[in-house]
């Protein structure tokens, strides 16, 4: 049976909260479309991959608990061992659901009700920009069939980029969840299983692109 995560562990919720108050105190974050999100049931929330914050920044506001995948070399010692199954994480080989035993259980955990952050990217963009699709995200909702929230970062790649060890103590960042993308949007009949992947992944990332916070929000 798959447990349905309603409430937040102790560990999951000291860390998102002290994430939290980090984000808003430093970075002055702002979440925009957070009623987005289900209150019940699985989802996705696809999200643009620039920095080792967009995970617990995609979370860190969220009213119900989130899974994550994780490189596997995270747990390769005693206290990632320890630490990380606490927060939900889903070891892997490699961004994204390219390892069968991972496969099997997220889709297992969307099913039985609960949420997972995916990056259609696969991997940190090196500019900024959000880069090309890859089909992992799309096999995880066509697989599925669940709501998918697209989820914008803004700001994070002049905070903490690609390439450099520690983040700047400065910044302004945006977190914008749009409206959810449903299975008759994102896996069109008539499609190939490889085709409907990536359809799903590039339209991910199109309506990712598309969020912008208002234009009063002062980026």
């Amino acid at each position: 049976s798959v447990l349905i995560r309603t409430t937040e562990n102790f560990c999951y919720s000291i860390t998102r909260r002290l994430s939290a108050a980090i984000y808003e105190g430093i970075y002055r974050v702002e979440y925009y479309g957070m009623h987005n999100v289900p209150a019940t049931g699985g989802f996705l929330v696809a999200v643009n991959h620039v920095s080792y914050f967009d995970p617990p920044l995609a979370g860190a506001s969220l009213p119900r608990p989130m899974y994550y995948f994780a490189r596997k070399t995270l747990l390769s010692n005693p206290f990632g061992r320890w630490l990380f199954p606490k927060l939900y994480t889903i070891p892997v080989d490699r961004d994204g659901p390219g390892d069968p035993g991972a496969l099997k259980k997220v889709l297992g955990l969307i099913k039985g009700g609960n949420g997972l952050l995916v990056f259609p990217e696969g991997t940190r963009s090196k500019d900024g920009s959000i880069g090309d699709a890859k089909p992992g995200a799309g096999l995880l909702a066509c697989m599925t069939g669940v709501p998918v929230i697209p989820c914008h970062i803004i700001g994070v790649h002049d905070v903490w980029r690609r390439g450099t060890s520690f983040p700047k103590l400065w910044g302004r960042l945006h977190v914008i969840y749009g409206a959810p993308l449903t299975k008759a949007q994102y896996q069109p009949a008539g499609m190939d299983k490889r085709s409907a992947y990536e359809h799903a992944s590039r339209l991910m990332l199109e309506q990712i692109a598309s969020l912008e916070p208002p234009l009063d929000a002062g980026l």
